[in-house]
């Protein structure tokens, strides 16, 4: 019997590895902060972890009186549902429309018909192929990052990128990697 007490503590562990690895870094990383925030408010008022519905309800209320956004208090929601999965806690606590009203008030309250613009022209897009969209001679095929910022536009613009998606494409620091064969480019939201 002590084989199976072994095995157990090993499929134990594999399976906090496998957790770790299950949600994308940027995911856990978008969490950290609404997380912590959630823990100081239990904290702060000497709660336990993790929160009653009531305790949740009024957590989510006090975000959304703060944030006035959906993002604010979705956040706070998948922060809590995240603590509880990693510590093998039930969240159908957290799934009644009394627990959740905040983030329903705010999805209705914000609620507008999504509006799609024209974000570039077929000019403005042979423009930046005329300007960018060939091989520099003299260079490495490694340095020819012009090339690839324009035929990437280009692409994006004739595969999906043809209106004001174009304008999320990200491009501070860590939301564009460059690779010697393509360059990514992150999206904030679809």
């Amino acid at each position: 019997m002590a084989f199976l007490a072994e095995e157990a503590r090993h499929l134990a562990d594999l399976n906090r590895g496998f957790r770790g690895a299950s949600r994308a870094q940027r995911t856990f990383a978008n969490l950290r902060n609404p997380g912590l925030k959630l823990i100081w408010f239990q904290a702060s008022r000497g709660c336990g972890l993790p929160p009653t519905g009531s305790e949740a309800a009024a957590y989510f209320a006090k975000v959304a009186e703060a944030s006035d956004t959906i993002g604010g208090v979705a956040m706070a929601k998948s922060a809590l549902t995240m603590i509880c999965t990693y510590n093998d806690l039930p969240t159908l606590t957290y799934t009644s429309l009394r627990v959740n009203a905040a983030l329903e008030a705010m999805r209705r309250s914000h609620r507008q018909q999504t509006r799609k613009a024209a974000g570039l022209t077929i000019p403005m897009v042979g423009a930046i192929l005329v300007g960018f969209g060939f091989e520099r001679p003299g260079r490495p095929a490694t340095h020819q990052w012009e090339l690839m910022i324009g035929v990437s536009i280009g692409l994006g613009f004739k595969l999906l990128l043809r209106y004001d998606d174009l304008r999320r494409c990200c491009w501070d620091e860590g939301f564009c990697e460059v690779f010697v064969t393509h360059i990514r480019f992150y999206l904030d939201g679809r």
